[in-house]
């Protein structure tokens, strides 16, 4: 039986315009990009994290003149669906006035990441209480979950302890995925079928990713709404889905002996 070896590659992924990542190298700030370039910069930063952008699950966030992205509830529930990960409460712990929860989150390969999330209780009571030692847990799983799949964001349950920060608009008036009415879909279906043909092949798994990455690279690189129609037609088929398809993208053969020395 053969092991699926994943490593990090950009070949499925939207190609930011230089002026954008010049941009963001620059200021960090995404107010100084236009509505169009943040919907890009938006959808580029889902495909990444292998997130819907439709569920919407980063917002904007208003800091210190700024303006920056920042993840809500909806980015964690999906990373935890997405990557199959699990929760655990390591310790609870009230120190003075400060109330504090450990948690781990494990991955199916075995990976663990542990973060902390804190509140403060001075003059709680009641309800009020007992939405800190939540907020606590909650903060906890979020911070955890972010930092596992390295995503260094903020995460929503942090903002409203922020001063002066202000929750924006991400000003999105079509689909963030892109425009994909103006897809032809004879060419998408047949992009479709073509990507189906090479699943479909008896051949090594190693062998397959390659020549799904040389498919896309020929016929999809480039032409980002054709690839985001091509994949949700596969997952519509219940061919692949999207999750599954980014991940055969980023199989490669391991390095043999004679490469690493």
């Amino acid at each position: 039986m053969n092991t699926m070896v994943v490593t990090q590659s950009s070949t499925a992924l939207a190609t930011l315009d230089p002026n954008i990542i010049a941009n963001l190298v620059t200021t960090g700030d995404l107010s100084r990009l236009s509505p169009t370039d943040k919907v890009v910069y938006y959808n580029y930063r889902c495909q990444q994290a292998g997130l819907d952008p439709a569920a919407k699950p980063f917002d904007l966030l208003n800091l210190q003149g700024k303006q920056i992205l920042y993840a809500n509830a909806t980015c964690t529930q999906q990373l935890c669906s997405v990557h199959n990960l699990t929760t655990t409460v390591v310790s609870r712990e009230r120190v003075e006035d400060a109330y504090t929860v450990v948690v781990k989150v494990t991955a199916p390969d075995g990976r663990s990441t542990e973060n902390i999330g804190a509140v403060t209780l001075t003059g709680l009571k009641g309800d009020a209480y007992a939405n800190a030692l939540m907020k606590a847990h909650t903060k906890a799983v979020r911070r955890t979950v972010l930092a596992h799949c390295g995503l260094g964001m903020l995460d929503e349950t942090e903002v409203t302890t922020i001063p002066g920060a202000t929750v924006g608009e991400l000003a999105v008036t079509a689909d963030p995925r892109g425009d994909l009415s103006q897809v032809d879909n004879t060419l998408r279906d047949k992009h479709v079928d073509g990507i189906k043909y090479v699943l479909d092949m008896d051949v090594e798994e190693f062998d397959k990713a390659d020549m799904l990455r040389e498919y896309v690279d020929e016929n999809l690189k480039g032409f980002n709404n054709l690839y985001i129609a091509v994949a949700e037609e596969l997952q519509s088929r219940k061919i692949c889905t999207k999750v599954q398809f980014k991940k055969w993208l980023k199989i490669e053969r391991p390095a043999t002996q004679a490469e690493v020395f």
